[in-house]
């Protein structure tokens, strides 16, 4: 018996053993080589509802391999990003995060500062909060509850702890578990724990609970003049309405113009003593739950993100400590000149698309969640050759005189080569006139598509009678197929003009193409919906599938239809 307990025993040592081999459990041990002097404990909303965790420690060691520093694990679930920097010198260290340490408390999550033996007399570091913890009253619309972890949980005491609640100016402390928005602690102990909350009263729109993803459009031509548009999805999380959204451009971006979803000019007003920060206000406030799509077009100098030769170029695109906001995802699309070649790209570690056209090159990536803190260092290095700088007016010309070898053989040959020349004559540069009734008529199309949507509505919900209705739809639809028989006219006028032109109208046609294909499985759905087919969950996770596809085509049109109001 006793052997067999002996046997039994040795076994399950021997297999404990080789877990631990194969699966190390991360628990790291708390140092006590150093201590903290002192730590500023700052707590910031940012513009969509998300929260910014700074702490800025004064370590007293000589060489320290790893930092520990944590909050409750409540807030864990709720950490979308983090970085760790030394205060005087900005060299950014690696984290890791969940990690478990020796000795510790269960409830509190930890993050490890890795400082490879670094000595830093300062750091600082950030985390990024969801915007879940902020919360906004429905019976009162400027009441705000917000819930942070009071102080950082360190392995070590710490002197003194410095604690600040940075709100907008006019807004009001009301109560909480905290006596102000200014405090301090003498001896904060090691492992603290300390959840806490808030009550303030804010009526302004500094803060607002938003969900927002960004599209950048960047276009680079043969001059190094860079175009950016930036395409943001916002939706409205609260009750309240928006009227207003504050975005940041990057440093030194100049020409800043504001449009809504249609290309048209929005207010845009840059913010007193915040620099390239905006408040653009929104045409038609959105409700709660509500959504909007807004468009930041402008420019950045050449001096500071296109460096290089004549010939051997490399575009530096700016990182996101400027952005007021975090994002549920971010696009970014680079198109570079005609007859430019990509040599190089260097992402990071964010992957990428690289398309390769006879005469272009486009880059586009994309990313899920991004935050100021984000670390995204985009370079593209190329090749250009600026002659093809005379490639259009080349091509022009050349068409101009094949054009001018038509007519001369229409005048001296039979009228049966005049099919010919009609071919030849569709080559002709684009009339301003012909892009301008374009826009203006796909204007009035999408306005007469949401008034029948409007119409169908009030209908359905009954209010407006049937008789009334059907006339009225029959008028929108007869006015809707004059417009879409004469915007096909002027698609194959603006098709026949070539280049960039030809290639906006292909991508029109392909997101209008989405757009049918969308309201076709809409039917669908509706109808087997109504068999029973589907239930009302998944239903309702269709149609927000078929919503969400849909402003993503309308986003595109939009960002097309602005294209070609530049090109006015």
């Amino acid at each position: 018996m006793r052997k067999a307990m002996m046997k039994s025993t040795v076994l399950s040592v021997t297999i404990l053993m080789l877990f631990m081999a194969v699966f190390p459990l991360n628990i790291v041990k708390s140092q006590s080589i150093y201590s903290v002097e002192w730590v500023n404990h700052r707590i910031s909303i940012l513009h969509n509802g998300f929260i910014l965790v700074n702490d800025t420690v004064k370590l007293v060691s000589q060489s320290l391999d790893h930092f520990l520093i944590g909050f409750p694990s409540k807030y864990a679930q709720y950490l979308v990003d983090y970085a760790a920097f030394d205060t005087a010198s900005g060299v950014r260290f690696s984290i890791t995060p969940g990690v478990q340490v020796e000795g510790g408390r269960r409830d509190i999550y930890f993050l490890k500062v890795n400082l490879d033996g670094k000595a830093s007399q300062v750091l600082t570091i950030i985390f990024t909060l969801s915007n879940s913890l902020l919360t906004l009253d429905k019976e009162n619309l400027t009441l705000y509850r917000l819930d942070f972890p009071a102080y950082p949980s360190l392995v070590v005491n710490a002197a003194l702890c410095n604690v600040s609640i940075s709100l907008p100016y006019n807004a009001k402390y009301v109560n909480g578990t905290v006596e102000s928005l200014s405090y301090s602690k003498a001896n904060l102990e090691a492992f603290t724990y300390a959840p806490a909350n808030i009550t303030f009263l804010y009526d302004g729109d500094e803060i607002q609970l938003l969900k927002m993803e960004l599209v950048r459009e960047v276009n680079v031509d043969g001059a190094g003049t860079i175009q950016v548009s930036e395409t943001y999805r916002i939706k409205n999380l609260s009750p309240k309405r928006i009227i207003a959204v504050i975005l940041a451009v990057p440093r030194n971006a100049f020409n800043v113009i504001a449009r809504d979803e249609f290309g048209r000019k929005i207010s845009i007003t840059e913010l007193p003593g915040k620099p390239n920060t905006y408040r653009v206000s929104i045409p038609f406030p959105v409700e709660g739950g509500g959504s909007t799509v807004l468009v930041i077009a402008y420019n950045l100098p050449k001096d500071e993100c296109l460096k290089g030769d004549e010939s051997n170029l490399k575009i530096t695109l700016p990182n996101f400590e400027y952005m007021t906001v975090c994002l549920d995802s971010f696009q970014l699309k680079l198109t570079l000149p005609e007859g430019a070649k990509i040599l190089a790209i260097r992402p990071g570690e964010v992957a990428y698309n690289l398309e390769r056209s006879t005469f272009q090159d486009r880059v586009a990536l994309k990313v899920i969640g991004l935050s100021p803190l984000s670390d995204i260092n985009f370079e593209v290095e190329y090749v250009y050759n600026i002659l093809w700088l005379t490639f259009r007016p080349t091509l022009w010309v050349w068409t101009a005189t094949m054009l001018g070898c038509a007519i001369v053989a229409v005048a001296t040959r039979k009228p049966k080569v005049s099919a010919r020349v009609a071919v030849l004559t569709t080559i002709a540069p684009l009339a301003k006139e012909t892009l301008q009734k374009f826009l203006d008529s796909y204007e009035e199309k999408r306005r007469l598509v949401s008034d029948i949507v409007s119409l169908e509505e009030a209908a359905r919900k009954g209010r407006i009678p049937r008789r009334k209705y059907k006339v009225q739809l029959k008028t929108l639809e007869v006015r809707l197929n004059s417009i879409s028989a004469s915007l096909e006219e002027l698609k194959r006028k603006i098709q026949v003009a070539g280049g960039l032109y030809a290639d906006l109208m292909r991508q029109l046609n392909e997101e209008e193409a989405k757009l049918e294909e969308i309201k076709a499985e809409v039917q669908k759905a509706e109808a087997r919906y109504k068999r029973g087919e589907l239930s009302t969950e998944a239903y309702r996770r269709l149609m927000e599938d078929y919503a969400r596809k849909r402003e993503d085509a309308e986003a595109e049109i939009s960002g097309i239809l602005m294209k070609l109001r530049e090109e006015l």
